[in-house]
């Protein structure tokens, strides 16, 4: 069938252009299998999730699974969302503040306060709870010590002066507050940062409570609490320079091309991540608030961190607490903007691992009884839960990475789109635009003979190209999803699906009507990228592959209509739900919900 070889052409591409991108000389991890382990992954939660939502169950376990499951695009209307959400928000009151579980106080708080910012920027409401999440800062912000740290109450005694992986925590929360619009006094980061910088061994590495023997290491550099130490300081560094927060290390502890790592017994070696030189660091920019921590201060704590995080990266520790070390390295190298950590790409090292040891029921489980911990880790891990909120990711083997890099098709393009000049039916488009305009250009005045050629390019174009170019484009995508040669129609709907845009998902519904089977294959896989659901709704992604050789139009166009009515209804539905607050009430909206009957 037709559209099967345009489907081929398109993924095969895409593939390529994966390739091309992420393997830097080693076959790339393949974004569509990871897709798959993150959402089995997510199965499983949801098979145990009587077990682990219960009311009086750990609070800090529940928000973990449901963290993970809203990383892995679970709808937040889930039932083992919801609960965990509603649970958070009981012990939000005004009588009392933020009630966290005592067991894991800020372990809970900080994963807590992540969840209820994520929970609302699915539902386009970044501060839908922002009174509950001021209440948890102030919690934290309350239990910080007057060193910059955080510990548990009593559980270390007097002799602790603060527990690197409690605070690791506690920033992680603070950081949430910030996202959703909660101001942080400056002094909180400052003291954090020099609290651990303080506490940074003579090696570069950071141990679990400085100055003690605590914990099973007893006092040395650990592979968890070295990713920790990066991650807080990092954090810190974000809102200490805000202006740089995106390229603060940006080049400044990434060597890809990185010989083995060294010998792990040269503990004061550089390692493969080669060192700054801070007398041609950055010229340091003045902050938006104003800080007493130098960035060359931050910067040389952070190098010297990764340079002993990568003479030793594996990509399974043995310490205890297994999992928990893929969330805290992903945070720490999505943060630093370093796709590699020694000579390893991390993603593509540990998610390899975690590929192969996931087990039938798609959980992970690398310790007795904490299956359910494990699980979320790796999700968290491989749905690169920090690089989705810092973005760019770092690595390009990671799945839903269209829309990064740098090439910029969208350059000369007006800046208001809505008066762009349309002669005959088609924009009139300015010169010298860009790879992506051209080829744009291309599609609209298509010839047969050429239309294959441009469509791969095409393709490839947006697989490396900028987002923002090609949300600058979608008018004439909208255009051209209306063109009248179906093949056109398919690579419009295919690269609108990317634009990653909310508004444009009434065009891709409206195309699940679309007289041509591969348009309408097209739009339900690009509302699958845009609603970021991988698998959406387990429609048929071949509808016709179950009809036997040979059979007939009314075959066929029975089984289509059966096929289209099911897409409206699911994705419909889903609309209804997530639609931008602008669009609501509108004529689509009303034709809509009178086609679903309601």
């Amino acid at each position: 069938m037709e559209y099967r070889n345009m489907r081929r052409s398109i993924l095969g591409w895409a593939a390529a252009a994966w390739i091309a991108i992420g393997c830097r000389g080693v076959a790339a991890a393949d974004p569509l299998e990871i897709e798959d382990a993150i959402q089995e992954g997510a199965n499983s939660l949801l098979a145990g999730a009587a077990t682990w939502n219960q009311t009086n169950g750990d609070q800090g376990l529940r928000a973990l699974c449901a963290l993970a499951l809203v990383k892995a695009h679970r709808p937040v209307e889930t039932p083992a969302i919801a609960n965990v959400v509603e649970s958070i928000l009981a012990r939000c009151t005004v009588e009392d503040g933020y009630k966290p579980n005592t067991a894991h106080h800020y372990y809970s708080a900080g994963v807590e306060a992540t969840l209820l910012v994520e929970v609302g920027e699915q539902l386009g409401q970044p501060q839908m709870y922002r009174d509950q999440i001021q209440m948890i800062a102030n919690y934290i912000i309350y239990g910080q010590r007057q060193n910059g740290s955080w510990d548990y109450p009593d559980a270390h005694g007097a002799q602790s002066d603060g527990d690197t992986s409690v605070t690791q925590y506690a920033m992680l929360g603070l950081w949430a507050a910030t996202r959703a619009g909660i101001p942080i006094p400056n002094t909180i980061f400052e003291r954090c940062v020099n609290w651990q910088i303080d506490g940074q061994m003579a090696d570069g590495g950071f141990v679990y409570c400085p100055g003690t023997n605590i914990g099973p290491d007893v006092g040395v550099s650990t592979l968890n609490m070295t990713a920790a130490g990066i991650g807080s300081i990092l954090i810190a560094a974000r809102h200490l320079y805000p202006n740089q927060a995106d390229q603060l290390f940006a080049g400044t502890v990434r060597n890809e091309d990185s010989p083995d790592a060294a010998s792990v017994e040269d503990a004061n070696a550089g390692g493969p991540l080669e060192a700054v030189e801070l007398d041609e660091a950055p010229e340091e920019v003045a902050p938006e608030t104003s800080t007493s921590v130098p960035i060359t201060t931050i910067q040389s704590s952070v190098q010297r961190a990764a340079g002993w995080l990568g003479t030793r990266f594996v990509d399974y520790n043995p310490a205890p607490h297994a999992a928990y070390y893929y969330y805290t390295v992903e945070r720490a190298a999505s943060l630093a903007g370093i796709s590699h950590i020694g000579p390893h790409d991390w993603y593509q090292f540990c998610g390899d691992y975690l590929l192969r040891t996931q087990k039938e029921d798609g959980s992970w489980s690398m310790s007795a009884g904490t299956t359910y911990q494990d699980t979320s880790f790796a999700i968290l891990f491989l749905a690169l839960s920090t690089g989705q909120i810092v973005k760019p990711p770092v690595t390009p083997n990671a799945p839903d990475m269209a829309g990064t890099g740098s090439q910029d098709g969208g350059r000369g393009l007006p800046d208001d789109l809505t008066n762009v000049e349309i002669v005959d039916g088609k924009p009139v488009v300015p010169e010298n635009l860009g790879a992506t305009s051209d080829l744009l250009s291309a599609l609209e005045n298509i010839d047969n003979v050429s239309f294959a050629e441009v469509q791969e390019q095409l393709v490839e174009e947006i697989q490396i190209g900028d987002r923002e170019s090609l949300i600058a484009q979608k008018d004439r995508l909208a255009l051209l999803a209306a063109n009248d040669k179906a093949e056109v129609r398919r690579t419009a709907i295919w690269a609108l699906g990317r634009t990653g845009d909310m508004s444009l998902a009434k065009l891709l519904i409206t195309a699940l009507e679309d007289p041509d089977v591969g348009v309408n294959v097209e739009a339900n896989n690009a509302l699958c990228w845009l609603s970021r659901r991988p698998n959406g709704f387990s429609l048929a992604t071949d509808p016709l592959g179950g009809l036997p050789p040979g059979a007939g139009q009314e075959q066929i166009d029975a089984v289509m209509a059966a096929w289209r009515a099911d897409a409206i209804q699911q994705w419909g539905t889903w609309y209804l739900r997530h639609r931008p607050f602008a669009d609501r009430g509108d004529e689509f909206e009303a034709n809509l919900r009178q086609r679903l009957g309601r």
